[in-house]
């Protein structure tokens, strides 16, 4: 690996900011955020080694204190030295000067520059020492957008350094090479040469001398038989811009890796947006072949492409850091890699693309994205079409790949449970217990042993928990078997509780299901409404009318609707014939089992937006926010917290 760490200070929006590397280093982030600052500025870094190219505006001019920007470069000498430790005498004398970088004893040299506001370059280590690592850790700066796709002269500049270092023996190579000139040519055609320089001499004209890497590439060149390439046959104009610069991007890597294979060099490559122009397809390709190379070859690269992403979470060897903008200044995190390789199977564009939302929302299912994405709710709640709605299907595994905290995201984010996934109902016992998985705050072991070091108003958490936790212990709750409600006002205390202390965990546990959210008792005769009229195509309706009209109970009615759209009731289980058996009251038990038989209203069947935009088409103009909050106050809730949550 070439360079280990990057420290930039007072750097453009770069105050102090640390990122260490492997092979392949992926960052992402919105525009603005910092990452062209990262790759422009190590390159500026390269630029001035040996030579200076002054930039007057690399200092931060947000803090008028700063007197310079500052860069330090990590290098890892360790393969050197274990090349110099097996090699005898060849380039032994080269090697030892190598094993004199190793200043730490750790196989390895930091490197530090400084520009000072007047523009004075100060550097840690003497011209030799930075001459001598330009040469091992060769840099190449691509950026896409600004390649020239069909004349790829820099090409042929990597494949000059293939070339050795000067030998004693050149003038005889020139001098063989007269011979063969003569030999192919002629003795006339060769006059004519000498006669040109000699005209070329009097006029007072020379030639600069070629570099020892140029002098190799005109011969590699000549070996080749031209200097224009051609894929397949045909010119590189003949193919669009998206496939030559895949094309372009393949043959690079291809003698980047054949140079390391021949030189002793540990190339980087800065690499801006590969994605542009490309078809997924050779996304793919060209993130396997850099996937593929040598390890000694890194590559910083930077994306806003979701598929460019999905397959760097899957490669070994890979860093990938989210960029964010606080007050003009970059904020690096470097995301948690995919432990779990079953991750890597079922990580798709989908949960790439949420690694670049402004906000997620974690949904469970289709109902719930239904909902969130219903037309006039986003145009009433701006917030929803800020954020990204996240269906991961009930599947741990598809949650665990986009969730911000489990991968150290900085995006905010809420996630919706139904409170089975919080709370389960024993009927035996009458008690309530903690269910579910780590995404339960109340179940999470890491957050039980945090919570014991709160101090100050965070400390109210833990005193939630432990009535949380009482409760469930100690309390019987015994719900009403005709209503399927419970008496004790406790029970809304408790249910509460696990609310509000699970929205601290940014989990908002629903009441029941999102279907109670949408038909609860604040609305439930609007739905009513909708489903018996004409706007609504249910083939039920006659017997959903008798058995809604068997009783005048309102939790009875909310039962009867909660049925046919596959809710919960309020202890958490839905209606079946064994419950709706034990009802003491004659018309709600046969108003029960009318309604278990009734056809249901499946989920993503499109129900809940067209009764959405049943009600919002009856909404007055003016205040409508207060009215949807009306009907519907726990859906207006939970877009609150998401809100504040967005803040």
């Amino acid at each position: 690996m070439g360079i280990i760490n990057i420290r930039f200070k007072n750097v453009k929006s770069l105050e102090n900011t640390f990122i260490d590397l492997e092979k392949l280093n992926v960052l992402i982030g919105k525009n603005g955020a910092g990452k062209t600052n990262i790759q422009k500025y190590l390159y500026y870094f390269y630029e001035n080694l040996v030579e200076t190219n002054i930039d007057n505006n690399i200092i931060d001019k947000n803090n008028p204190y700063n007197s310079y920007a500052e860069i330090s470069v990590k290098f890892d000498l360790s393969k050197f030295i274990e090349i110099g430790n097996k090699s005898e005498n060849i380039g032994k004398e080269f090697f030892n000067k190598i094993s004199l970088l190793n200043e730490n004893g750790d196989s390895s040299i930091t490197l530090t520059f400084k520009q000072y506001k007047n523009n004075t370059i100060l550097w840690s280590h003497d011209y030799q020492i930075r001459k001598l690592l330009k040469y091992l850790y060769p840099i190449y700066y691509i950026d896409v957008r600004t390649l020239d796709l069909y004349d790829w002269e820099n090409i042929w500049d990597i494949i000059g350094e293939f070339g050795q270092r000067r030998s004693e023996k050149e003038e005889e190579f020139t001098k063989e090479f007269d011979g063969i000139l003569k030999k192919i040519y002629g003795t006339k055609y060769f006059e004519y040469l000498v006669q040109l320089k000699s005209e070329i001499d009097r006029l007072e004209y020379n030639v600069q001398s070629y570099s020892n890497s140029e002098k190799f590439k005109q011969i590699y060149k000549l070996k080749f038989g031209g200097d224009k390439f051609n894929f397949k046959k045909n010119k590189l104009n003949f193919y669009s811009k998206g496939y030559n610069s895949y094309n372009y991007l393949r043959i690079f890597y291809t003698v980047l890796d054949l140079l390391h294979n021949s030189k002793v060099k540990n190339p980087i490559v800065i690499l801006d947006e590969p994605e542009i122009g490309l078809h997924p397809n050779l996304i793919d390709e060209l993130m396997q072949l850099i996937a593929g190379q040598n390890k000694v070859i890194q590559t910083i690269l930077a994306t806003h492409s979701p598929r460019v992403l999905k397959n760097s979470l899957v490669t070994k060897d890979v860093n990938i850091f989210q960029l964010t903008e606080i007050n003009f200044k970059t904020s690096v995190r470097k995301i948690m890699n995919l432990e779990n390789k079953k991750s890597h199977k079922v990580i798709s564009d989908k949960e790439a693309s949420y690694y670049f939302a402004n906000g997620i929302l974690f949904v469970e299912g289709v109902t719930e994205f239904e909902l969130f994405s219903n037309e006039y709710l986003q145009n009433l709640y701006p917030i929803l079409k800020e954020i990204e709605v996240f269906t991961y299907n009930s599947n741990n595994i598809s949650l665990d790949v986009s969730h911000p905290f489990q991968r150290n995201l900085d995006i905010p984010y809420l996630l919706l449970l139904d409170m089975d996934k919080i709370i389960k109902y024993d009927n035996d016992k009458k008690q309530f217990s903690i269910s579910g998985d780590t995404y339960n705050p109340l179940k999470n072991l890491e957050i039980i042993k945090r919570e014991k070091f709160l101090y100050g108003e965070r400390r109210i958490l833990l005193h939630y928990r432990n009535r949380i936790k009482g409760i469930s212990n100690k309390v019987n709750f015994n719900y009403d078997e005709n209503k399927f409600v419970f008496s004790d006002k406790l029970f809304y205390e408790y249910r509460a509780l696990i609310k509000a202390y699970c929205k601290n965990y940014n989990v908002y546990p629903v009441n029941t299901t999102i279907e109670g959210s949408v038909v609860n008792k604040s609305n439930y005769t609007y739905f009513y409404q909708w489903i018996m009229g004409d706007g609504c195509s249910y083939s039920d309706k006659v017997k959903l009318k008798e058995a809604y009209d068997k009783n005048d109970n309102i939790s009875y009615k909310i039962n009867i609707l909660k049925t046919i759209i596959e809710g919960n009731l309020e202890p958490l289980f839905r209606l079946n014939e064994k419950r709706a058996g034990k009802s003491t009251t004659q018309s709600i038990k046969e108003g029960y089992q009318i309604a278990i038989k009734l056809e249901k209203l499946q989920k993503g069947s499109g129900w809940m937006t067209l009764f959405i935009d049943d009600i919002f088409s009856g909404f007055k103009k003016d205040n409508q926010k207060s009215q949807f909050s009306i009907l519907f106050p726990e859906i207006a809730d939970i877009i609150k917290t998401l809100e504040v949550i967005m803040k």
